[in-house]
């Protein structure tokens, strides 16, 4: 790298590599003469250990029967020696149904199912160590199916698992099926409701039935007969008279005469209807003989 005096001041370019820093450094100054000075600067930068270690995986899947051993890395963000090897430990009771190791190199945890458990999805505490002792917690999610050995997805979970397409289709299938029900519903309802004729059918030849909407010939084509309606007086039956009964005799009400004093149409109409209440020849009749 070539020095040019341009403006009074420092030029520098720095190459990082890892934690270290190699810089080139170019100093100039203008006067008379120009004077120019190079140098190279080599930084050294410590790493603060400020990140806890995790797991790559949070999820795992294991048989109850015959499990195999899942192998968990652990990952650190930080710089040597501020990384492995690593040191993990279960919490929260997780060591009572599952076992941690770590491997020779201290960057593999090596998790067991200690007896077998029910079909179910369980949670397993851990709490790791960096190199230095930065430690940090975290959680791991187990399914634990109904098989033996590896497996990588429990088969009846695989077997029951219905994606939204499926739940959409068996629901249209549930709708089409009620109006189907529906339809047929209401078809057997309809050929139920039978509308009577507002005509008798021609064999009902009742003789007290009379149709009125059909033309005929008059008085001569109906079944009665007329001179029915010819009786006169003297067909009369014959009213019985009774003399063994004195008839009561009961005395004319009094009507009043219509006041000349205005104030006195009260009592005039109240007493006049006392009267007429009691006048047995006043209407209405409850019989009447012509």
């Amino acid at each position: 790298m070539s020095c040019r005096p341009l403006d009074p001041g420092v030029q520098a370019a720095s190459v990082w590599m890892r934690n270290l820093s190699n810089s080139f450094l170019c100093f100039f100054q203008t006067g008379s003469p120009p004077a120019t000075g190079t140098g190279t600067l080599l930084l050294t930068l410590w790493d603060v250990n400020d990140n806890g270690p995790e797991l790559e995986r949070q999820e795992v899947t294991v048989c109850n029967t015959e499990p195999e051993t899942q192998h968990l890395r652990i990952l650190d963000k930080d710089q040597p020696p501020n990384t492995s090897p690593f040191r993990a430990k279960l919490t929260n009771n997780s060591d009572e149904n599952w076992a941690v190791e770590m491997d020779a190199q201290g960057e593999v945890a090596m998790l067991k199912l200690l007896r077998p458990l029910k079909e179910d999805i369980y949670s397993v505490y851990f709490h790791l160590l960096d190199n230095q002792g930065m430690g940090q917690a975290t959680v791991l999610t187990a399914t634990v199916c109904e098989c033996k050995g590896q497996v990588d997805r429990c088969p009846g979970r695989q077997a029951a698992t219905i994606g939204a397409p499926a739940i959409l289709a068996i629901l249209g299938a549930i709708l089409a099926l009620l109006i189907i029900l529906l339809l047929l519903l209401l078809f057997v309802r309809k050929r139920k409701m039978v509308k009577e004729p507002l005509l008798l059918p021609e064999e009902d030849t009742r003789d007290n039935i009379f149709y009125y909407g059909e033309e005929g010939g008059g008085e001569e084509d109906q079944d009665y007969d007329l001179s029915q309606l010819h009786r006169g007086l003297e067909a009369r039956p014959e009213v019985i008279l009774r003399n063994d009964v004195v008839p009561t005799l009961l005395p004319a009400p009094q009507y009043h005469p219509r006041p000349t004093n205005p104030d006195e149409i009260g009592n005039f109409i109240h007493e006049n209807l006392k009267a007429a209440d009691t006048d047995p020849t006043a209407p209405p009749y409850d019989s009447l003989l012509v």
